[in-house]
């Protein structure tokens, strides 16, 4: 493992776009603020944990609230090789539970989602999201759905970065994280 926190165990290794609540000493979990304005996004800080190229990230995610009254879906999942991470603009690929859907996208800097893959599933408030990125296959996972939903794509836009989690027009809260290498 690179990186895990279990259940109880405090967060504190993290770089936030505002509407975060900042993690205290004690925080056991990572909670967007009440806000539904838009992106919320945080990665785990690299200069802290050294991430892997070829890595995978998982974590449990509980959506308290959603705002379903813009033209897109509210969100949340993780990020996995995220580049820069900043109120304007970041990169990476991204695992969301979007409404009835498990998607894959490729964030661009440019600010827009590029769909890579996704599957219809049953909604669901609280899950356990896990994404894999090796080498150029990308594999979105919802591990609570009995079966395991899964959507896979092949991409070789991001080779490397950080992990993090991301919700969009979502009250959340993430728990339960969990980094490893893939071998």
């Amino acid at each position: 493992f690179i990186y895990i926190t279990e259940p109880g165990q405090a967060f504190g290794e993290y770089l936030a776009v505002p509407g975060w609540d900042t993690p205290g000493a004690g925080d056991t979990e990572l909670c967007n603020s009440s806000e539904f304005d838009g992106e919320r996004r945080v990665r785990l800080n690299p200069m802290s944990v050294s991430v892997p190229a070829d890595q995978m990230i998982e974590a449990r995610v509980a959506v308290s609230a959603v705002d379903n009254s813009k033209q897109w879906y509210p969100s949340a999942g993780v990020m996995a090789r995220v580049g820069s991470l900043n109120s304007s603009s970041f990169s990476g690929y991204l695992c969301l539970v979007e409404n009835t859907e498990l998607k894959l996208y490729d964030r661009a800097t440019d600010g827009y989602y590029y769909p890579l893959a996704s599957k219809p599933i049953t909604p669901v408030s609280s899950f356990t999201v896990r994404l894999l990125a090796k080498g150029s296959s990308i594999t979105c996972e919802l591990r609570s759905a009995a079966p395991v939903v899964s959507v896979s794509a092949t991409n070789t836009k991001y080779s490397s970065g950080s992990v993090g989690f991301f919700a969009d027009l979502s009250k959340a809260c993430f728990d339960q994280l969990t980094v490893t290498d893939v071998p």
